[in-house]
């Protein structure tokens, strides 16, 4: 019999991820199938998609939800004003701190479920990217959402990139070994890949809160696309 521990503490899982290695790319998980760091003509294509969705103006305050050592931002921060970065992790925000930090970046430590507690500016745009699983629930997701949307001006966007996909979990859990270690980490709620989310989620909860979401799935350039899909979210107008 397994015994089930607590639920997974994902604030230390990336502290300690932010300590392991020097590798920027590697701290945050954006690694090959090799485990190496993605090569930089990959970043520029995951700062080309994220960009395609927000279509980021140079007059805008961004928000970066889990923006771990901020190599997201350092892609987009000359897009736009300003842009702000929200990490639990406290290794992560001294490393963006340390690494990253320009005249129009703010990094502050804390939880994305109190983002209305700790964003006192109104955000034109939003959004989460690689991190979403990390909400390992429909609770904690909502709450998330509803978290930005307070923040948010009206007729502004979230985008959620690089969402595990629950109709892929084969896919990516492709050999028996995988597909092991999967249950065995399920049943001891340890799961380091956290939530594979449903489409059909983040539509009810987008109804919930009362404003429009659109699926997308990845196009095939992206490191990540045989298993995850995209999703924006748009703050009615009024």
């Amino acid at each position: 019999m397994i015994d089930q521990d607590e639920d997974m503490d994902w604030k230390l899982f990336w502290d300690n991820k932010a300590k392991d290695t020097d590798i920027l790319n590697k701290q945050v998980g954006r690694v090959s199938g090799s485990n190496d760091a993605l090569e930089n003509d990959v970043l520029q294509k995951i700062e080309e998609h994220i960009n395609q969705y927000l279509k980021i103006k140079n007059n805008e305050v961004l928000l970066d939800v889990c923006c771990g050592n901020g190599l997201i931002i350092n892609l987009l921060k000359n897009n736009c004003s300003q842009i702000i970065g929200i990490d639990m992790a406290p290794t992560m925000i001294k490393n963006a701190n340390k690494e990253l930090s320009s005249g129009n970046t703010t990094f502050i430590e804390g939880d994305a479920a109190k983002i209305s507690e700790l964003v006192n500016t109104e955000i034109d745009k939003a959004y989460l990217y690689f991190s979403f699983q990390y909400f390992d629930s429909y609770e904690k997701g909502k709450k998330v959402i509803q978290e930005i949307l307070k923040v948010l001006r009206p007729g502004g966007l979230i985008f959620i990139g690089d969402i595990p996909d629950r109709k892929k979990l084969w896919t990516f859990y492709d050999t028996l070994s995988k597909k092991v270690k999967y249950c065995i980490d399920e049943l001891r709620n340890k799961n380091s890949m956290g939530k594979f989310w449903k489409k059909e989620e983040l539509d009810r909860i987008c109804v919930e809160c009362n404003v429009n979401g659109t699926y997308y799935n990845q196009t095939q350039e992206l490191p990540y696309s045989y298993y995850r899909f995209d999703y924006l979210i748009e703050k009615p107008n009024g």
